[in-house]
């Protein structure tokens, strides 16, 4: 059985004629009766009445009618899907593995923007818990496109920087430290530290300050869901360290006040990493507008220009 048996089949059960099928497909009624022969012997059943005025279907004819409708959408819908991807070479879709407070805060305007530029690229999301997840997925083949910190040193990936963001120390707006505008990491160690979790971004910096000299204070609070963290922060006395960017609001109304380091300001880099051995159109598409947005230079979000969006329209 092939598709050209079946639409012959097909044409003469609609025409009710051989002679009308034959005509249509430019084909001789000795070729259409010899092609529904041959038919009828591989199914071993007779599909086809052969009356006068009119030719009409057996109850197994109906049966294979039905099945080769069914397979005649399947191939006009896949027909239809790479016409589409003739038209416009863009189309695809891109899976991106983030942080929830990376997309919530960052990423989120980005995507948004890329979207409404493209809107036949589909966009996968994934959320992840740690920023070293995406990474492990972009090399895993999970996600195509993983937002992280960085450095990120490996040989089969491609990073691309997008934006600096200031690490600042937040406090409540009753706690002792929220008249000043600096303080020191033995000043921090009097206070309880509500912390994020291992193999996170904030981590890297919190154990950075602390553990090279001196250790931590106590935990007051340990979390990836910043939110949580903002919340305990302001209804006690403890210190954390976050970016400047998830305080804007909290800043904007003062339910929380935020300090910068006396020792100067605490920066961390962040981006995306590719595989370097995948070429997909739509990724292309999606590297160039993440520079695009990015700009000529690296944007640094500090305390300064925290009310303004990561990525601004271009």
């Amino acid at each position: 059985m092939d598709l050209r048996q079946l639409e012959i089949f097909k044409l003469i059960a609609e025409s009710g004629s051989f002679s009308t099928a034959a005509r249509r497909l430019n084909l001789t009624q000795s070729a259409l009766s010899h092609q529904m022969r041959a038919l009828e012997e591989e199914l071993g059943e007779q599909l086809l009445v052969r009356a006068r005025p009119q030719v009409y279907a057996t109850a197994a004819g109906q049966r294979v009618l039905a099945s080769a409708a069914r397979i005649f959408a399947e191939i006009s819908d896949v027909k239809a899907q790479f016409e589409r991807t003739r038209k416009n070479e863009s189309m695809g879709s891109v899976r991106v593995a983030s942080t929830h407070l990376a997309m919530t805060y960052v990423y989120g305007e980005l995507l948004e923007q890329f979207s409404a530029r493209h809107p036949e690229i589909d966009l996968v999301f994934h959320a992840t818990e740690t920023t070293e997840d995406p990474v492990q997925r972009v090399l895993q083949r999970h996600s195509d496109v993983g937002f992280t910190v960085l450095p990120v040193k490996h040989p089969q990936l491609l990073t691309i920087p997008l934006f600096r963001a200031e690490q600042v120390v937040i406090v409540g707006r009753k706690h002792p430290l929220a008249k000043q505008k600096q303080t020191t990491v033995e000043e921090l160690r009097r206070w309880p530290f509500a912390r994020f979790e291992a193999r996170t971004g904030g981590r890297q910096i919190s154990d950075s300050l602390f553990l090279e000299d001196g250790g931590y204070p106590p935990i007051l609070a340990e979390s990836n869901a910043v939110e949580y963290l903002k919340r305990i922060i302001r209804i006690g006395f403890g210190v954390a360290i976050v970016p400047a960017f998830c305080v804007r609001t909290e800043l904007a109304n003062g339910t929380l006040h935020a300090m910068r380091l006396r020792s100067g300001a605490v920066l961390q880099e962040a981006g995306l990493v590719v595989r370097r051995d995948v070429t997909i159109r739509a990724l292309d598409i999606f590297r160039s507008v993440c520079l695009e947005l990015r700009g000529p230079k690296l944007r640094t979000i500090n305390l300064d220009n925290v009310e303004r969006p990561v990525f601004e329209p271009v």
